[in-house]
């Protein structure tokens, strides 16, 4: 979300079918005003933080920051706000609550508050409701770091109430598509037929047969949205379909 960053740049000029459309087309009137701020927060968690839901080992070096970054569309109506997080996921309590906060910080509604997790298997997740639970049976901090949560989450909500001062003004919205090519695979290898499930493909599968075999029905375009403040990018959002992990040895 990074308006300065070369890397949204390149995805900009790199995505197929471009269509650039002037902001008052999007919005529906030219009387609209469409403005976008971007914010982004740290959310790297402390180290012994479990990951992956406590499914793998807990956090004993940091490599790279974690971040939570997002955009805010100020035009007609509430503010609607886009946020994704860089952890394995974001359910039940701590869902609801990092929406509601959020939404109360920009002047808005939770409905208007999309919140993503890009799920990587190496990053934390945050369940308030699961975490709740575990603790009454005595297995509190086995999934998750509920209180750095927490604080992940006061840092998101100042970053984004802050953010708003600084909205810029949309005057074009492009979008983009492009086929990726070799990245992803469905997991359900089907017999010939097509009718059966015959095997099993994972991230760090070593049997040459499944991995040679068909990468199956996927979706596989990269979508792309950027908002530009005449010769300027505002903000650039992609989006594709993948289950991204960390691969260790002796995973399959």
């Amino acid at each position: 979300m990074n308006p300065a960053s070369p890397v949204f740049v390149r995805l900009f000029t790199l995505a197929f079918s471009f269509l650039f459309l002037p902001a008052s087309a999007v919005c529906g009137s030219g009387d609209v005003s469409l403005r976008v701020a971007c914010f982004q927060a740290d959310i790297t968690p402390p180290l012994g933080t479990p990951l992956c839901n406590g499914l793998v080992m807990p956090a004993k070096e940091i490599v790279t920051p974690l971040t939570a970054r997002g955009i805010i569309l100020l035009g007609a109506g509430q503010p609607i706000v886009l946020c994704a997080l860089d952890w394995v996921g974001i359910g039940n309590e701590s869902y609801d609550t990092f929406r509601a906060e959020i939404a109360r910080a920009t002047g808005t509604v939770s409905d208007r508050v999309a919140l993503h997790a890009l799920h990587p298997h190496d990053a934390p997740g945050s369940d308030f409701t699961a975490e709740r639970l575990l603790a009454e049976h005595g297995l509190a901090g086995r999934m998750s770091n509920p209180e750095a949560d927490r604080r992940a989450l006061r840092r998101i909500v100042e970053a984004a109430q802050v953010s708003l001062a600084s909205a810029q003004p949309v005057t074009h919205v492009g979008f983009g598509m492009g086929k990726v090519e070799r990245v992803a695979s469905n997991r359900r290898i089907l017999d010939p037929a097509g009718q059966r499930v015959i095997a099993m493909r994972f991230g760090a599968c070593r049997d040459p047969r499944i991995v040679a075999a068909p990468e199956g029905v996927i979706d596989p375009l990269m979508r792309l949205v950027a908002f530009w403040n005449v010769d300027t990018p505002v903000a650039v959002l992609t989006y594709y379909a993948s289950h991204p992990h960390l691969l260790r040895p002796g995973w399959r």
